[in-house]
């Protein structure tokens, strides 16, 4: 592991970033962006997540340090992940032998992840190979039935997202940008492949459920890895060997090895 710096799109602030080598060659790319409702988490707190995924997909791992709400809200977080893909996806074009790159994050880093590749298809690049979702935060509908089944008692309530979206967006009430709220995206063609796991018993459910559906609707491949019984964060606290495995097969699988 090793920490470096990039330049950010002010040219007077720099992002902080961590880089993950494996042991051998690698045969992928992740850009990998936490989670914590865009206001906590931070390249320490993402560390041992990235530390299994560089081993246990034989990727090169870049974990993205970008600035938290309130302080700086929506578009900022996003930005600096952009900046950071670009930066990333610069490094792998130079190398010798480019490696395929793909977008990964968390819950509020997988909403961001999910948010790269709508920016990626807008702006024209560039290119993203694969996207995978862990229990993305996907909308802004508080009224879906996960969040009355889920509101307390299983670590991420609905008034704690609630409190999250008004650090991110200034309100969890009303329009929210389709780059914040993605599930909220007129229309999701063109995106990338996407591996969406879901956490069974959490708030975020049945967005996660509705964005892959949707994905596979408009063409994009997309697998959902369920989990029935585990809850918000499951991937770091729990099942985390059998998660691996099947990301690791998902990625294996859409680039052939």
């Amino acid at each position: 592991m090793e920490e470096s710096t990039i330049a950010a799109a002010d040219p007077d602030r720099e992002i902080p970033i961590r880089l993950y080598h494996p042991l051998g060659r690698p045969e992928r790319a992740i850009l990998w962006i936490h989670g914590g409702g865009w206001v906590v988490g931070s390249l320490e707190s993402a560390d041992s997540g990235c530390r299994a995924l560089c081993l246990d997909t034989s990727a090169l791992v870049v974990s993205v340090g970008y600035r938290l709400a309130p302080e700086h809200p929506f578009p900022a977080p996003l930005d600096d992940c952009f900046a950071a893909l670009h930066w990333f996806a610069d490094r792998l074009a130079a190398a010798t032998e480019p490696l395929p790159l793909i977008v990964a994050g968390d819950s509020a880093g997988g909403n961001l992840s999910a948010a790269l590749c709508l920016l990626v298809r807008e702006r024209g690049g560039p290119e993203i190979a694969h996207q995978v979702l862990f229990y993305p935060v996907a909308d802004a509908d508080f009224e879906r039935p996960s969040y009355t089944e889920f509101a307390d008692d299983y670590g991420l309530t609905r008034e704690l997202m609630r409190w999250f979206w008004r650090q991110y967006v200034g309100s969890d009430e009303g329009e929210v940008d389709e780059r914040a709220a993605v599930l909220r995206a007129p229309d999701l063609s063109g995106l990338p492949p996407a591996t969406v796991a879901i956490a069974g018993c959490d708030v975020l459910r049945d967005e996660g459920e509705a964005y892959a559906a949707r994905l596979t609707d408009a063409g994009v491949p997309a697998t959902v890895l369920r989990y029935p019984g585990q809850i918000h964060g499951f991937w770091i606290y729990s099942a985390a060997a059998d998660i691996q495995r099947r990301v690791n097969e998902e990625i294996r699988g859409t680039f052939g090895g």
